[in-house]
């Protein structure tokens, strides 16, 4: 298993041609070559990579299909970085010959689907089907060199794009893998867009994995997709990776009093214990950063009736009160209307500003004696909406 490991890492790194080795030590490795030992052979290789001993090629391609299958695609991969432009003849003879070799550490098709690697690279996809085989082979496991290939099969080989579209979901949908399954839902969102949005909700649902779930909802938030905010309540309560994040988009992106009420109530009952005080501390932090803004609205009359009806909303909540301090508030807010109503839009501006620091100092004010109270969430809502209606009005 080491040894499949050390192979399939040489395969895909870059080969390293700096550093020194003497002529002598150089000669002694290439000499390897022709031993009957497997793992003297295997080391002369692995060394060549390691020391650039590019003075090996004419033996490598002397002796390539003399090979195990294994060693065979090493000798490839470096005669190839030496001199890339013999990629299209020797590696469609690799994928020809290869069969005949003594069988290597994997199948033959996987060494197939290594040449075909190669061939892609410069352009060429006459042998896109030996990924497929490869790929029906190893079902009902992940054929990862064919991976690596599928996203230029839906780009560059129409005949098989449906097949390697069926083999990324295969993946994305049914793998808790921690590389593949990722990078494949990724590739999918990146070749089909809008289309995945019902696979996409489907992982929110039903996946297990948290990070399959945390790119996918990414993916439908930069889609606009209209189900967003209840996707992140439901997260918020299912999923038990993420909390910030989902914290983080109700507090900020979908900042509506439901929602702060949501949070306020479930918080602290899906966290782990030992987790809360942390998880508080950040709830709080985040409550106090950013100004919350109310919906869009056509006119400023809309937006100062929404407000009315917060103000009612907040009592219910218990986020601020009493009802003689909501009735004031709301009255305040009428004489505004009527201003704005009458053309004046200055007098409603003194209305506005009055509203707005009345509910400041009264959260401000820890030592007042009166029934008069203001929380941190109430004063959010209401200073940040006075601003925003503020900031719509001529100033004097």
């Amino acid at each position: 298993m080491k040894t499949k490991i050390l192979i399939v890492i040489i395969f895909f790194v870059q080969i390293n041609f700096a550093q020194k080795i003497s002529e002598d030590a150089k000669q002694a490795i290439i000499g390897y070559i022709d031993s009957t030992s497997y793992s003297i052979r295997l080391d002369a290789i692995m060394k060549i990579y390691n020391y650039g001993i590019v003075e090996a090629v004419p033996k490598l391609e002397a002796n390539i299909f003399k090979q195990e299958q294994d060693i065979a695609i090493l000798f490839l991969r470096y005669i190839l970085a030496v001199h890339p432009e013999k990629t299209i003849e020797l590696a469609h003879r690799f994928i020809d010959s290869v069969g005949y070799l003594r069988k290597g550490i994997e199948t033959t098709n996987e060494y197939k689907t290594k040449a075909t690697y190669y061939l892609f690279r410069k352009g060429d996809y006459s042998t896109a089907p030996i990924i497929f085989e490869t790929i029906e082979e190893k079902k009902p496991n992940i054929a990862t060199t064919a991976f690596v290939l599928l996203s230029d099969v839906i780009d560059y080989v129409p005949e098989y794009e449906p097949q390697a579209k069926e083999e990324l979901k295969r993946i994305a949908l049914n793998f808790k893998d921690d590389y593949y399954a990722p990078m494949a839902l990724i590739t999918l969102t990146d070749k089909y867009g809008d289309e995945l949005i019902p696979d996409l909700v489907n992982i929110i649902h039903s996946n297990t994995s948290g990070q399959m779930k945390f790119i996918a909802y990414d993916e439908l938030k930069e889609r606009n997709y209209s189900e967003m905010e209840a996707i992140t309540k439901y997260l918020f309560l299912n999923e038990k990776e993420y909390k910030t994040e989902w914290i983080n988009n109700l507090i900020t992106k979908y900042a509506t009093p439901s929602n702060y009420k949501f949070l306020q109530d479930n918080y602290q009952n899906i966290i782990v214990p030992e987790w809360l005080p942390a998880y508080q501390e950040y709830f709080q932090q985040t409550k106090l950063s950013n100004p919350l803004y109310p919906p869009n609205f056509n006119s400023l009359f809309e937006q100062l009736d929404y407000f009315k009806d917060l103000c009612d909303t907040l009592v219910n909540y218990t986020w601020f009160g009493n009802l003689n301090f909501s009735n004031e508030l709301k009255n305040i807010l009428t004489t505004a209307k009527i201003n704005l109503q009458n053309g004046d839009s200055l007098a409603c501006r003194v209305q506005v500003k009055t509203f707005q620091d009345l509910v400041d100092n009264v959260y401000k004010d820890s030592l007042n004696t009166d029934q008069r109270f203001v929380t941190i969430e109430g004063w959010k809502f209401l200073y940040w909406n006075a601003q925003y209606i503020l900031d719509r009005l001529p100033k004097p």
